[in-house]
């Protein structure tokens, strides 16, 4: 259950809630299952925060900084957290369709079985970020950082990861199909040699001609 009395300081602005953030910098926010549907949260302080199963649909984060919180199974579908700081932030679960997370930092964080179907991750920051099992159909990753990412068994079909840097990135696995990696930074015939399938992906044509090679059946229909 969520703090009521937090609860009720946050949705009176952020001015005041960062105020008393930073007036009580060792207070632990406790705000699971709190419905935030469309609150306009831009900028708030929500470092550390426990927002487990909280309603944050259409919600205004941009700019928020969520370092650490925990948004386990939380609901975030159509929310704008463009530029916002999520640096090991836990998003197990969470629904995540049709979020804005454009150049956001997510460093590190979670998003194992997270749905992010559709979400607009433009020039987001996911280096060593897990995206474990991730359902991320239709999501544009243009652009996005995501060295050393973990992408084993995730969803990327109709993605568009065109110019993203996959320098170490895992996609094990990954379902590829109708998946844009063309102008996709430092990636390799081996890391696309472990996908479960590229049919119809769109690729750079030298890689394209290593796999036709090497690994033919991925580019094949089953």
């Amino acid at each position: 259950m969520a703090n009521a009395q937090q609860l009720a300081l946050l949705k009176q602005g952020v001015s005041g809630w960062n105020e008393f953030r930073k007036q009580n910098p060792a207070s632990r926010i406790d705000l699971e299952g709190a419905n935030l549907n469309n609150a306009d949260l831009a900028g708030a302080d929500l470092i550390g925060a426990n927002l487990t199963d909280a309603n944050l649909r259409g919600a205004q984060l941009s700019k928020a900084d969520l370092t650490g919180a925990n948004l386990t199974e939380a609901n975030l579908t159509g929310a704008n957290l463009t530029a916002a700081r999520l640096q090991m932030v836990v998003l197990l679960n969470a629904d995540l369709r049709g979020i804005t997370l454009t150049q956001a930092d997510l460093t590190r964080a979670n998003l194992t079985k997270t749905d992010l179907t559709q979400a607009d991750l433009r020039q987001a920051n996911l280096s060593d970020a897990t995206l474990d099992r991730a359902g991320c159909r239709n999501a544009t990753v243009a652009g996005a950082n995501l060295r050393g990412a973990n992408l084993r068994d995730a969803d990327l079909e109709r993605a568009d990861l065109s110019g993203a840097d996959l320098v170490n990135a895992v996609l094990f696995k990954a379902n590829c199909r109708g998946t844009n990696f063309q102008g996709a930074k430092s990636l390799t015939e081996a890391q696309l040699a472990k996908v479960a399938t590229l049919l119809e992906a769109q690729l750079d044509s030298e890689i394209r001609e290593q796999l036709a090679k090497a690994k033919p059946g991925l580019l094949e229909q089953p």
